[in-house]
């Protein structure tokens, strides 16, 4: 798969180390056809958005495999008009091809993703590579610890960790935030510990998609902090864009808001666990 990056998104990747990613994708052979970096941005129906105007000289891309928890929906056809493209139909629509378009609902990339620079004259340049929540991108100039709700889980020996399926999708990379339990843990910075396990000794591998409401929104949190007087990172989900400029949220790329709140002014909603067949 494929997705053109907001240059904000791409710089938080490589500048800050955040690894969450939602939002129009496309299959990578598809995305070739599309031409260079004008010819992706306006096949994405951007051109009139793009900060670099409709003729930027590169455009950065996540290319990814999927892996299980990842959820690639047809868009709707019913979404209200928006200032930017929801591809209502499908596929993208400024292309003479017919090229299918999924919505990646937010969540972590997957453990191989790599990010590529398509260059004006035809070059690719290789730019990052992530190599799971407790390594981060290899080639980023930083490294963040992975939003707490987004992305896969997973249950072993009786404790729940933060957990990534590896590139062999019969091991799980298991992940927890403070001193290794044991010896046969790697520690690859202080305070992060890591161990690849077999699947088959996970009770179960698991995402959550956990809603609320806040200040008349309906949002997806994304990560809580400091308990039940701390915050929470949120997601509007289908947002107004008048409406979400009012509460300050920020826009991370066309269609996609995010603010943190006090966790105490989010009512909670309706959530869902998914859970890996894999």
């Amino acid at each position: 798969m494929e997705k053109v990056l907001w240059p904000e998104v791409s710089r938080s990747f490589g500048e800050r180390g955040d690894s969450h990613v939602g939002g129009a994708v496309v299959g990578a052979a598809d995305a070739a056809s599309l031409g260079g970096p004008a010819g992706r941005v306006a096949a994405h129906g951007l051109a009139d958005l793009w900060p670099q105007g409709p003729e930027p000289w590169s455009v950065d891309v996540l290319r990814y495999a999927a892996a299980p928890l990842m959820r690639h929906r047809t868009p709707a056809a019913d979404t209200p008009s928006r200032p930017w493209p929801t591809y209502p139909h499908g596929f993208l629509p400024a292309t003479g091809a017919i090229v299918p378009v999924w919505d990646l609902a937010t969540t972590r990339v997957p453990v191989g993703a790599e990010v590529w620079r398509v260059h004006a004259g035809g070059a690719e340049q290789h730019l990052l590579t992530y190599d799971g929540p407790a390594y981060g991108w290899r080639g980023a100039m930083a490294w963040a610890p992975t939003l707490g709700l987004v992305g896969p889980r997973a249950q072993w020996q009786g404790r729940e960790w933060i957990a990534a399926h590896a590139a062999d999708p019969s091991w799980v990379q298991l992940v927890a935030y403070g001193d290794p339990p044991d010896a046969t843990f790697d520690s690859p910075r202080p305070g992060v510990v890591t161990r690849t396990v077999p699947l088959a000794e996970c009770a179960r591998v698991f995402a959550l998609d956990l809603r609320g409401r806040w200040a008349g929104f309906d949002v997806r949190l994304l990560h809580t902090s400091g308990g039940p007087g701390g915050s929470a990172r949120v997601e509007l989900v289908d947002p107004d864009p008048e409406q979400a400029a009012t509460v300050g949220a920020t826009a991370v790329e066309p269609g996609r808001f995010e603010i943190t709140v006090r966790a105490d002014q989010v009512e909670a909603g309706e959530s869902h666990v998914l859970e890996s067949d894999a």
